[in-house]
């Protein structure tokens, strides 16, 4: 059996009445996403809001950390700058102390010693005293030769050529 379609409208109506129905079906989809836009912008400021709340509260508690701990972080800075020169000053530090207190030792008792002077940039050593006879300046000089951080010992001639009372000055190369 064929369906039978009887349509009584005049075709100018037929065309309003297709005109109608495709701009009801467009305007339904365009309602349909209008609506899915709005719910998602309302969703999207729900979640900003929230987002912006947990923000607030983190920055709150980061600085109530900060705060609580800022003397703490001072003297820790404080504490890494002194450790710092120390290290600096350790690097720097020859125990001269005990290198003076070796050369005394050797240093004998009749010879009196008025100036010792330690140049470390140059590496000498300036000593200058008075000895009552030669063979006690020459006992000074071999005594200094045996210290292994002295290298070379010069006594000036004119110095070596007085027997008795001598007033001497010499210098002494230090090991690098």
């Amino acid at each position: 059996m064929i369906p039978s379609r009887l349509n009584l409208l005049s075709p100018e109506k037929m065309k309003r009445l297709s005109f109608l129905s495709n701009f009801q079906f467009i305007k339904n989809i365009l309602e349909f996403f209008l609506i899915i836009i709005s719910i998602t912008g309302i969703v999207l400021l729900g979640g900003e809001t929230v987002l912006e709340d947990y923000t607030n509260e983190l920055n709150n508690t980061l600085n109530s950390i900060q705060n609580q701990h800022a003397d703490t972080n001072k003297q820790i800075r404080q504490i890494n700058d002194t450790l710092s020169l120390v290290e600096k000053i350790q690097k720097e530090f020859n125990p001269l102390a005990n290198s003076i207190a070796e050369l005394a030792d050797l240093v004998p008792a009749e010879i009196i010693l008025k100036t010792l002077n330690i140049n470390k940039e140059n590496n000498l050593l300036t000593i200058a005293g008075y000895a009552p006879t030669r063979e006690a300046l020459l006992d000074l000089q071999k005594n200094l030769s045996t210290l292994d951080w002295i290298d070379s010992v010069e006594i000036p001639v004119s110095e070596l050529t007085e027997k008795e009372n001598i007033n001497f000055s010499f210098t002494a190369n230090l090991k690098k």
